[in-house]
């Protein structure tokens, strides 16, 4: 945890860190919680709640949390493949 004066202090701390898994942000005020979940630079951001995986929401980091993921999600098949080009002349 850590100490903050304002909305724009925590938002610029949580987004300073390397890492960008997933936060949570706790308010009664719905608006607030909107707009400082969407302002964090993280994978998933809960409102009032955390580590809720209902199925077919994608999950996944940002940063050194990794590039993100689709657990639970048509994404997670997306994330072993890769594209591949080969290519030769013809004749």
């Amino acid at each position: 945890m850590i100490r903050f004066r304002d909305e724009v202090e925590a938002v610029t701390l949580v987004n300073r860190s390397p890492y960008g898994l997933a936060n949570s942000v706790w308010t009664r005020n719905l608006t607030r919680a909107n707009r400082v979940a969407e302002a964090l630079v993280a994978g998933n951001s809960w409102i009032n709640a955390h580590n809720l995986f209902p199925l077919g929401v994608p999950y996944g980091g940002c940063n050194l949390s990794g590039l993100g993921g689709g657990v639970l999600s048509p994404e997670t098949y997306l994330d072993y493949l890769r594209a591949q080009s080969v290519v030769r002349p013809l004749g």
